[in-house]
C-alpha cells in the first residue's frame, strides 16, 4: 500500500490509524464477511495483525443513508452493522 505523496493529504493523514478493510459479498449483494487491519507504516509488510476470534462474522443490520432500517442491499450508501458490533459503509451500483 503506497501512501500518498500529495502534501497537502500527506499532512492531513493520521499514519496511526490507517485501515484497510475487506468486504466478501454474496451474489445476492449481502455481505458474508468482513474484516477490518490496522496498517502499521513502519512494517514493511504493512500488516500488524489479524485475528480469528474463532466466530462467524454476520451481518445483523442494514440501513439506508437516511438511517432506514431494510431488508436487502438498495442502490447507493448502505450502512451495515456486525455481529462483532463493528458498522461499514458500502457503496452498492
Amino acid at each position: 500500500m503506497n501512501l500518498p505523496t500529495y502534501s497537502a493529504l500527506l499532512n492531513a493523514l493520521k499514519r496511526d490509524q490507517v485501515y484497510v478493510v475487506a468486504i466478501v459479498f454474496n451474489p445476492n449483494g449481502t455481505v458474508d464477511n468482513a474484516k477490518k487491519v490496522k496498517v502499521n507504516p513502519n512494517d514493511p509488510a504493512g500488516i500488524t495483525e489479524t485475528k480469528d476470534n474463532g466466530t462467524e462474522l454476520r451481518e445483523v443490520a442494514r440501513y439506508n443513508a437516511n438511517g432506514q432500517r431494510i431488508n436487502a442491499p438498495v442502490r447507493g450508501v448502505n450502512i451495515v452493522k456486525f455481529s462483532d458490533g463493528s458498522i461499514v459503509k458500502v457503496m452498492v451500483k
